[in-house]
């Protein structure tokens, strides 16, 4: 159903630890995840509740992310106007 480089790009986006996010999204076994991320045939609807799971997951991520890096120019410009060395 996904073409492999579909799910190569997906993989390259996910964070590390992207299975244990997917299962519980999913509700899915791990078994069924590697399939899928192994280019192995699985059921349609499954891998379409994959793919969306694997979209969430990525943009929550990123939000994560953008929001540390948000939190850290916020202290980093705190410390530069309070005067206090940076550690």
């Amino acid at each position: 159903m996904f073409e492999p480089a579909e799910i190569d790009l997906l993989k390259s986006k996910l964070p590390q630890n992207h299975l244990k996010p997917l299962k519980k999204k999913t509700g899915l076994s791990y078994a069924t995840l590697n399939r899928f991320f192994n280019y192995i045939q699985i059921r349609r609807y499954n891998a379409e509740a994959i793919y969306d799971a694997c979209l969430e997951v990525i943009q929550e991520f990123e939000q994560e992310k953008a929001l540390r890096k948000m939190k850290m120019r916020s202290l980093t410009n705190q410390r530069l106007e309070s005067g206090t060395p940076e550690i």
